[in-house]
């Protein structure tokens, strides 16, 4: 039987002829070499039946065959050439013969409802566009019980539809002919080619044929095995989220019609290698919120249409350079919500991604400046060093030398001026000589480490936050902020005391004044290393990179905010209350003065006293200067 869509004959002979057709019954090349059948019936005395029942020939003898319910049917094939017979055998004798679910011309051939109201005449006398039929206002009078054909005025008769001829425009009343037959699976909802089975008890052997469905939705449906999908060969969509799949990847690979992948929310660990291999039609796939740890540097071998890769809410710890040299023309891609500890520092070298979604600024420093990248990081916090600016670098330096230089002037002119006895007021200046030194440790740690990491640190951040230095700077910064002030208010007490209470032994003697510092000092350490401990059992959720435990109060982790602020409300009243011991020392300064002049004692000279307190206190000046413990100071 004739074909009435083949492809076009290819003529040998010099004057080709325009839509040659091979067998048609009709020589459109000059030396009929299209016609090689018709050449056997009239030359080799060769005779072809038709191959049903159903079929009458074209030509007696011929192979070329028509149904007889195409008997008197009028119809032309895309290239203008009248069809199932081009020489018009099966448009013999229609004057009385009646077409089923055809347009009966009047006296003559029948007309396929699509040429009717078309703007040509396919009737002898042009019946087909009469207003009578409704080929005048609306188009679509005549529409009424046949198929409306799609961005067309073109109307089909039912009985057109899936008969393996397009007699729309589109061709879509074959569009969905391969659903004929179907039976939607149990607990499954079908709408032409979608396939919805969400929020079900999920059934694989529901599945018992082949389904042409091309979208397919089974979200929260429990599915913890992928062997149905062997009856979808067509699927674009493919929804697969909040379910309980942990190996997808052999039942996914290969499937090259699919453009959607979700297989979110489920329980993949581990994305084997070549896990979506040969998927090349593949635009974008949801990996989010589930618990891979481990990623194969094969896992997308042969994507080159990827465009979107989600794979946040994760428990990633390591990307490889090589993870995205596979499907280098992703555009968005997405890490937020792991807790990555080392990323490839070219990951995204030859990629042309235009979006990152990511927290981890560490991501942000790997891509160009054309690439969409926010993530929010601290003040301390660079693309390159652990210090991140030269001035920083120079003024810690200077600050720990002068701590060291100053700290050292004090303990000498202390020495000079009072070398006979050691005094509570002497044993107060020294400890507080030492603690400013515990600070010129800390920063001597930080300069150090960053020598160490160089330009590089931001792809080794947790590790050095994990270090054994870096916990131990934490310890003596909060060792610091404790006892500095701490002491400085003994200082004042000691100092207070003499000039309040001369005679009285409280507060004067070395043995009780070292008492007291060493207890102090006892309590403070233990705090320090509470304190550093906890911060250990928590240091994924607090940027240390200074290893300073005041980040910001705003923060929320509990042990950020109460200690920032504890911190913050003791050294702010340690404050107030030393400003009023000063105050109360001038006062009685000033008084003893008055008092001395009036004898015409001779006065003893305070400038020692003086030395030391202002040495002390710009070298405590410049150590709580880079100490940020006030809200927001981070």
């Amino acid at each position: 039987m004739l074909n009435f869509n083949q492809d076009l004959f290819s003529c040998t002979s010099p004057d080709r002829a325009v839509h040659p057709v091979l067998n048609d019954l009709y020589p459109d090349c000059s030396g009929a070499e299209d016609e090689p059948t018709l050449s056997d019936v009239f030359f080799n005395r060769k005779e072809y039946s038709c191959t049903e029942e159903s079929q009458l020939p074209c030509q007696e003898g011929h192979r070329n065959c028509f149904h007889v319910k195409d008997t008197c049917v009028y119809r032309l094939s895309k290239y203008g050439h009248l069809i199932p017979c081009r020489s018009g055998e099966h448009m013999q004798e229609c004057f009385s013969y009646e077409c089923n679910h055809k347009f009966k011309c009047p006296g003559a051939h029948s007309i396929p409802w699509g040429y009717l109201c078309d703007g040509k005449w396919d009737c002898l006398h042009g019946e087909d566009e009469l207003t009578v039929h409704g080929c005048a206002g609306s188009r679509h009078m005549f529409c009424s019980d046949l198929f409306r054909c799609r961005d067309s005025a073109t109307c089909i008769h039912l009985r057109d539809v899936c008969d393996n001829i397009g007699d729309c425009p589109h061709s879509d009343d074959e569009a969905i002919c391969d659903l004929k037959g179907i039976t939607c699976p149990t607990l499954c909802m079908c709408h032409i080619y979608a396939l919805v089975c969400s929020g079900h008890h999920f059934k694989s052997e529901s599945f018992h044929q082949q389904y042409p469905h091309m979208y397919l939705l089974a979200a929260h449906s429990k599915i913890g095995s992928l062997d149905f999908l062997q009856y979808f060969q067509h699927l674009i969509h493919l929804d697969l989220s909040h379910n309980s799949l942990e190996t997808p990847c052999k039942q996914l690979n290969g499937r090259g019609t699919v453009q959607h992948c979700d297989v979110s929310h489920n329980h993949i660990t581990v994305l084997e290698k070549h896990c979506f291999c040969d998927m090349t039609n593949l635009t974008s796939l949801l990996l989010n919120d589930n618990l891979i740890t481990e990623v194969d540097v094969t896992s997308f071998p042969r994507i080159p249409g990827l465009q979107m890769l989600n794979m946040s809410g994760n428990h990633l710890l390591t990307i490889s350079n090589v993870l995205l040299q596979s499907i280098r023309g992703i555009i968005t891609l997405s890490l937020a919500g792991n807790p990555l500890t080392s990323v490839g520092l070219s990951l995204f070298d030859n990629t042309d991604i235009d979006s990152v979604e990511t927290e981890d600024f560490r991501i942000c420093c790997l891509v160009s400046g054309d690439t969409t990248c926010v993530a929010e990081k601290a003040w301390y916090q660079s693309c390159s060093s652990l210090l991140p600016f030269n001035s920083m670098r120079i003024v810690l330096i200077t600050v720990s030398c002068l701590v060291v230089v100053l700290n050292v002037v004090s303990g000498a002119v202390q020495h000079v001026l009072d070398v006979s006895k050691m005094s509570a007021f002497k044993c107060a200046i020294l400890s507080l000589n030492c603690t400013d030194c515990v600070w010129s440790i800390y920063l001597a740690i930080l300069i150090t480490a960053d020598a160490v990491y160089g330009k590089g640190f931001f792809l080794n951040e947790f590790k050095w936050r994990a270090s054994f230095p870096c916990f131990t700077s934490l310890s003596l910064s909060f060792l610091f902020s404790l006892l500095s002030p701490t002491y400085i208010l003994y200082m004042c007490l000691f100092r207070l005391n003499v000039v309040l209470w001369p005679f009285s032994p409280v507060l004067q003697t070395k043995t009780k004044a070292l008492l007291l510092i060493c207890i102090s000092g006892a309590v403070a350490c233990l705090g320090s290393a509470s304190l550093a401990i906890g911060y250990f059992s928590v240091k994924p959720d607090i940027p240390t990179s200074l290893c300073l435990p005041f980040v910001d109060p705003r923060s929320s982790n509990s042990l950020v905010k109460y200690t920032t602020l504890g911190t913050a409300a003791f050294q702010t009243g340690i404050s107030v209350f030393i400003c009023i011991i000063y105050a109360i020392l001038l006062q009685n300064v000033f008084k003893s003065s008055e008092e001395m002049s009036k004898t015409r004692c001779t006065r003893q000279s305070n400038k020692g006293l003086v030395v030391q307190i202002f040495i002390v206190s710009m070298s405590n000046l410049f150590c709580q200067h880079h100490l940020p413990v006030f809200p927001g100071g981070a």
